[in-house]
């Protein structure tokens, strides 16, 4: 299955200049847990729930922008890339969300491992994903 047919929803963004106030204002109203940094017709970053807290307000920056917590240089996948890519880069990167790209580079959308799991039931790579992000989340502060 092609991940552009799990319809990827409309995907929200935020500019490197915000602050991390207006993205976790941003987050909290569309119940969602990342957001692509984008300038111009750019992905740039990415940024979480989590770089917020972590990189954010735990070090005392809850005054900055954007840029000064995000991961920069993003993985992305091409939004004609098969699910089994997807499970494969998500396992090896230990991530939960891709950013889906056309042929020209420019944002199309996010797929997370959730969505290729609803869709992928069944199918022995999704357990291995699920195991792979829970080795991953077990990390956390190691």
């Amino acid at each position: 299955m092609n991940l552009s047919d799990l319809k990827p929803r409309k995907t929200e963004t935020i500019s490197p200049d915000s602050g991390i106030q207006e993205a976790a204002a941003l987050m909290k109203s569309a119940h969602i847990g990342m957001l692509p940094v984008v300038e111009g017709d750019a992905v740039v970053g990415v940024l979480t729930d989590r770089d917020i807290v972590v990189r954010g307000l735990s070090s005392g920056l809850d005054n900055k922008r954007v840029r000064d917590v995000m991961s920069p240089n993003p993985v992305t996948l091409q939004e004609d890339s098969d699910t089994e890519a997807a499970m494969k880069m998500m396992s090896e990167r230990r991530i939960g969300r891709l950013v889906l790209v056309d042929r020209e580079n420019r944002l199309t959308g996010v797929v997370s491992a959730g969505d290729i799991a609803i869709a992928c039931k069944g199918e022995p790579a999704v357990q291995e994903l699920a195991c792979a992000l829970s080795e991953s989340h077990q990390n956390v502060g190691v």
